[in-house]
């Protein structure tokens, strides 16, 4: 490393000014209990971006799924630092405690009833590395193991809809609608399951530009009997304004705008929609200071749930 410093003449920068440079005058406030998460139960573990565990389709929403929420309870050894003990006391007698099971059941999923502990825990640990080669730009390998899990479990939604969010990746877009497509037959019955492969069919609209099927998806998706919780109308919500941003329908996206709230613990929809305003004005400066508030106030997750639907419009170069 020195070697190479050399070799482009680096000198070594002050570092008081690099770690504490001038500074505008500010205020921040912020709200943690954003930051605490429950254990989402089988309805409501979903993704921002509409999907649901183990891993969710397009739209970039695999960042806020709840990676690192913890599954795994197994009995845990406690120490206390207050232990009382009698003069004659040489040794503390500690209550047994039970083993930890070697296998813990694995969770259920809907629509996979039939399937053997040993079938199901295929599809989650697969799932699981799906996930990690997606975040390593890992197309092929993903669709490879994808197929792994496929000859174990047979076809299901879960596998369609994840193949799906892959072809999205590699912009192989009529791939992935036949899919999303797939997955929604299978999911056929499901009405929550069913929801993912619908949000999906509809972002694929909304990359592809197409805003008028995107947007009359979208409205249908608020009133989907499988929709989650109402934390997902914000999302979808702003993808419409989008839309109608887009089509210079400023009355229409005024009218959504309105349904956002400043002071959402739980959502920066406020802040972004105030950066869509001025992006579509061409004031990037201006965009760009709403972008750092929602940066300051909200977890690095939910805000790239929202960023990644302005680098499809062109507005940013990368996720920031």
């Amino acid at each position: 490393d020195e070697g190479v410093l050399r070799l482009t003449n680096y000198a070594t920068p002050d570092l008081v000014g690099m770690l504490y440079p001038e500074r505008s005058l500010d205020v921040a406030t912020s709200d943690s209990r954003m930051r605490v998460v429950a254990l989402p139960s089988d309805e409501d573990d979903k993704g921002g971006d509409g999907s649901s565990s183990p891993e969710p389709g397009g739209g970039g929403g695999e960042e806020a799924t709840g990676d690192g929420i913890r599954t795994d309870f197994r009995i845990l050894a406690a120490w206390s630092a207050t232990v009382k003990l009698d003069s004659d006391v040489k040794k503390v007698e500690l209550p047994d405690v039970p083993a930890a099971p070697e296998d813990l059941a694995p969770r259920k999923l809907p629509g996979l009833e039939k399937l053997s502990a040993e079938q199901l825990k295929t599809l989650t640990a697969g799932m699981g590395e799906v996930s990690n080669y997606l975040r390593g730009v890992r197309w092929q390998e993903a669709l490879e193991k994808l197929g792994e899990v496929e000859l174990v479990t047979g076809p299901n939604h879960y596998i369609e809809n994840l193949r799906g969010a892959v072809y999205t990746r590699m912009r192989n877009f009529d791939k992935a609608r036949a899919h999303f497509t797939n997955a929604l037959e299978l999911a056929k019955g499901l009405d929550t399951e069913a929801f993912h492969p619908k949000f999906n069919l509809a972002e694929l609209d909304f990359v592809t530009k197409k805003w008028e099927a995107a947007r009359d998806a979208f409205q249908k998706l608020l009133k989907d009997p499988g929709k989650p919780g109402t934390g997902s109308d914000t999302l979808i919500n702003f993808k419409i304004m989008i839309c109608d941003v887009q089509q210079k329908k400023e009355a229409d996206a005024d009218l959504v705008f309105k349904s956002f709230d400043q002071y959402d613990a739980d959502s920066p929809a406020y802040y972004f929609a105030q950066a869509v305003k001025l992006f579509a004005k061409e004031d990037k400066e201006g965009a760009s200071e709403w972008l750092e508030s929602a940066k300051r106030i909200y977890p690095k997750e939910i805000n790239e749930v929202y960023n990644d639907s302005l680098v499809e419009m062109g507005w940013l170069e990368t996720l920031q």
